[in-house]
């Protein structure tokens, strides 16, 4: 299995944990109560919570509906703690995810050599390679097809370059990371300034 391949692996492993925070955290309200919170300057608005998250739903309720909602009694307070300590656990979970997926790219790219900085030499072979697969030719044709093979560079010559504007996902790029271009525009592209 190649860097690619494994990279790949990773980046399905945690796309699948972040769906799954996405759906954990993701809540429909569906037991409200109607509760009574302290504003700005001491004043009292009554609104619904979610049980659950402990979010607001929708906006501030009169006190009359908020009473009858309540069968008479008296609103509960309104529970800033249910609603912070969700947003933390979210945001927790969250920066979990990010940072392990994080420390596997780095454990990936220390595996095989290759720097964060992308400009070693184990990158470019891992790369050169890349661009010499049947993958890349059909993603290539897929970028000059959507420019009408015209340079998006000076919208005048012919494309006949496929260039990355960043090298992210190298080896499973998304259409809109590559630009076809000429190859005066593609020589521009590298010049150094």
């Amino acid at each position: 299995m190649d860097y690619f391949d494994q990279q790949r692996l990773i980046q399905d492993e945690y796309s699948q944990k972040f769906e799954d925070h996405h759906k954990k955290y993701k809540c429909d309200h569906a037991t409200l109560e109607v509760t009574k919170r302290i504003i700005a300057g001491g004043s009292v608005q009554f609104m619904r919570q979610c049980k659950r998250c402990g979010k607001p739903v929708g906006g501030a309720i009169k006190k009359e509906i908020a009473f009858k909602e309540s069968f008479h009694g008296q609103p509960k307070a309104f529970n800033q703690e249910l609603y912070e300590q969700w947003g933390e656990n979210q945001n927790d979970e969250f920066s979990k995810i990010f940072h392990d997926r994080k420390a596997e790219h780095e454990k990936l790219n220390q595996i095989f050599g290759v720097e964060e900085s992308r400009d070693k030499e184990k990158f470019f072979n891992i790369y050169n390679r890349h661009l010499k697969s049947e993958k890349w030719k059909a993603i290539r044709e897929k970028v000059l097809k959507r420019a009408n093979h015209i340079c998006e560079g000076c919208l005048e010559e012919k494309a006949t370059q496929v260039h990355h504007l960043d090298y992210k996902n190298v080896g499973d790029e998304l259409l809109f990371q590559l630009v076809a271009i000429c190859d005066v525009c593609h020589d521009k592209c590298h010049l150094k300034t």
